[in-house]
């Protein structure tokens, strides 16, 4: 990134970027992100929970238990993004982003304290995802890219994600 940005982009980029690296890193389609504001949201990422969420007044399978899982990570993504980032928590910029996860953890759990472990349970595997090399570079590249061009479609996202992912792979060796 040689432009320099406000503060603020870069932050709502790197939140951005969390939640589509995240949502790639666990196998979950992306549709989009945007760090154009719209509305009260400064930015935003569109992935596959909108398509399926009906689905959860049915019954809770180990299935859908750990689908849920993955996709209150991908909502805990952005503001741990952010966080890592800019070395402090927005609690501002995170607040819808926490209450969908909150409403998904209360879906799957019988009490607060429940709901509480449960969350605090995946904040830590989500920022613990998010520090990985492997994850860490795919926000980079989201965020930078986001910088640039401020929407990506679907296609777009792939390309970024999945370059990203190739210069993570060790060159082949060559035969003796």
């Amino acid at each position: 990134m040689s432009k320099r940005y406000p503060a603020r982009l870069v932050a709502t980029a790197y939140h951005e970027a969390g939640h589509a690296a995240v949502a790639f890193d666990l196998g979950i389609r992306v549709r989009g992100a945007s760090i154009i504001p719209d509305g009260d949201a400064l930015g935003h990422v569109l992935h596959g929970f909108e398509r399926w969420v009906g689905e959860i007044a049915y019954d809770v399978t180990p299935y859908r238990e750990a689908r849920i899982h993955r996709h209150i990570m991908v909502c805990l993504a952005g503001a741990e993004a952010e966080a890592l980032h800019r070395h402090r928590y927005n609690h501002a910029g995170a607040w819808g982003d926490r209450e969908t996860a909150i409403a998904l953890a209360n879906y799957l759990v019988g009490s607060s304290e429940e709901c509480e472990a449960l969350l605090a349970w995946l904040t830590i595997r989500t920022r613990n995802r998010l520090r990985s090399a492997r994850v860490h570079r795919y926000t980079a590249a989201v965020a930078d890219a986001l910088l640039e061009r401020q929407r990506l479609s679907a296609e777009q996202l792939g390309a970024v994600l999945r370059a990203a992912q190739a210069a993570l792979r060790p060159p082949p060796q060559s035969a003796r």
